[in-house]
């Protein structure tokens, strides 16, 4: 499983997925590890959670490729998913809520506006070579309305 940040609207779903490999950026790890109780719910943080840590750009398996997104939160990750049948698709997650933050390089609802809009304008550069198929926005509800998603699109 991957986790983008573990605010509790994407994280808060772990404890079903107890002992299965979980991966965060480091720096979402630190955070909760400091006493931040009020960052993450407490759901993240039982036993028997099974957190693997990564630091930057990684690429856990083939296909899946993990983007340190800082901004949104201190460790937010965005994910350029390769399948056979679409290219690649990269999932911004909370990195760019809508269109108009990834075309506009203006981040929203941030932790730090400065990395937020440094983390848009890196994946922007990097995507102009990969031209994925589709950029998922984390929360567009126009594109939610149109995209066609599984089975049809995948």
């Amino acid at each position: 499983m991957i986790n983008s940040h573990l605010h509790m609207d994407h994280a808060g779903g772990n404890p079903y997925f107890p002992n299965t490999p979980i991966y965060i950026q480091q720096k979402e790890w630190d955070l909760v590890n400091q006493g931040n109780a009020s960052y993450a719910p407490p759901e993240c943080m039982l036993p028997n959670l099974n957190y693997k840590i990564v630091e930057g750009d990684v690429e856990p398996f083939p296909g899946i490729k993990l983007l340190s997104t800082p901004g949104h939160s201190p460790g937010h990750q965005s994910v350029l998913v390769t399948t056979e049948k679409t290219g690649s698709i990269l999932l911004t997650v909370d990195m760019a809520y809508t269109r108009n933050n990834y075309e506009d390089g203006v981040p929203f609802f941030t932790f730090d506006s400065t990395q937020a809009a440094q983390s848009i304008e890196r994946v922007k550069q990097e995507m102009e070579e990969i031209q994925p198929s589709i950029i998922f926005f984390g929360h567009d509800i126009e594109q939610g309305k149109a995209q066609e998603v599984y089975p049809q699109f995948y």
